[in-house]
Formats: C-alpha cells, sequence, structure tokens
C-alpha cells in the first residue's frame, strides 16, 4: 500500500474502516433508497476557468476499477492515484452490492480525494462509465427525469449524480481502457479489488 500525503490528495487513510455498504448509507449524496427525489439538473461542465487557471490547475492520473465475486454480491474497487510522479492507492469494500456499482465508485473515491480543482484524466475499463460521460448519455437521462432510452429508470441513480456533482468541481478526461490487457495501472487496481474482497470477506468472517 502506498500513502503519501501529496498536495492534491486528502490525507484520508487508504483502506475504508467497516464495509462501504454504511459509508454509502450515511453519506448525503449516495442514498441507498429507491425513493423518487425531485433534483434540479446537474451540469456535466467545469465553471469557466481562465487560460491562466487551467494552466495552473494541478494535473492528475487516476486509475479505477471496481468488480464483484459474484455478481452480484460482495464487492471491492480500487484506485491509483498520480500527481507528480507519486502515486496513492485506494479501496474498498461492500458486503452486497453490483459490477456496476463498484466501478462507479470507484471513480467517485479517487475524485474525491482530490483537495482541490485538479485537471484529471481518469482511465477506466467500464464502458458504461466512460460512454455515459463521453458520448453525453447522461444528460439525456436528466432531460428524461433520469429515465433511459428503454424508458426505464436509470439505475445507480445516487452514483451517476454525485459523479456529476464531482465532474463540475474538477476538468475530467474519460479513458476508456481494455481491461486485463497488461496495462500496469488497470492490472494493479484489479488487484485492490480482489484484495478488498479477500479482506472484507475475512472481517465479516471474524465479526
Amino acid at each position: 500500500m502506498v500513502d503519501i500525503n501529496l498536495d492534491a490528495f486528502e490525507p484520508a487513510a487508504t483502506q475504508s474502516s467497516g464495509s462501504e455498504h454504511n459509508a454509502l448509507n450515511a453519506h448525503p449524496h449516495l442514498a441507498t433508497t429507491a425513493e423518487p427525489r425531485q433534483t434540479a439538473q446537474l451540469k456535466l461542465q467545469p465553471e469557466a476557468t481562465s487560460a491562466s487557471e487551467q494552466a495552473t490547475a494541478k494535473r492528475v492520473e487516476i486509475y479505477t476499477d471496481g468488480g464483484c465475486q459474484p455478481n452480484p454480491g460482495p464487492g471491492g474497487w480500487g484506485a491509483v492515484l498520480i500527481f507528480n510522479g507519486r502515486e496513492k492507492e485506494l479501496y474498498g469494500y461492500e458486503a452486497a452490492t453490483t459490477n456496476n456499482r463498484m466501478e462507479m465508485l470507484a471513480a467517485i473515491r479517487a475524485l474525491e480525494a482530490l483537495k482541490f480543482p485538479c485537471q484529471v484524466k481518469l482511465h477506466s475499463d467500464s464502458a458504461l462509465l466512460i460512454n455515459a460521460f463521453t458520448k453525453n448519455w447522461i444528460p439525456g437521462w436528466q432531460r428524461k427525469g433520469w429515465v433511459n432510452a428503454s424508458k426505464e429508470p436509470v439505475k445507480n441513480r445516487d452514483l451517476w449524480e454525485r459523479l456529476v456533482e464531482l465532474s463540475r468541481d474538477h476538468q475530467v478526461e474519460w479513458v476508456k481502457v481494455k481491461g486485463h490487457a497488461g496495462i500496469h495501472y488497470n492490472e494493479r487496481c484489479d488487484q485492490l479489488c480482489h484484495q478488498a474482497i479477500t479482506e472484507g470477506k475475512a472481517r465479516q468472517a471474524t465479526s
């Protein structure tokens, strides 16, 4: 584990204590209830910044991954943040979740670790996560009241809304990478996912 107090990162512990499921329930932006809510349309783009502000913004590379064993079931997520050649690793666990929620939560936790607005290049092997931003699916969901093209409620709306909020705070470039293709940091994130699941199950077995 690498736990460096970098200027751009929150100096929080790299591993969440307890289950991520409990943390989600306690988070005001990540409610797990399915009750309908009235929310304002959220803009995907950050507030306009000057050329000088863009030039001085800290540049951070982020790699994320998430998964379950089985799906749905116990899940883990992992992230690696890279700033000025130094790294910070994050990971967490949920006892009952899905692959997609873990992929999204990895990106959320990584972006939440940034202390101030940054230029971010976020890499993920989740086509759903990347396409939602690069193909502008989210504005369409918002216009329809969070209903997708199949006229069904968008799954994991709580996490999508949190991602939209975070994407306003930073200049995020969403990059799709191929999973299990030997990409170093993607492979490391996969390892962190498995580590989170192994440790989470062990804590449950002894609690």
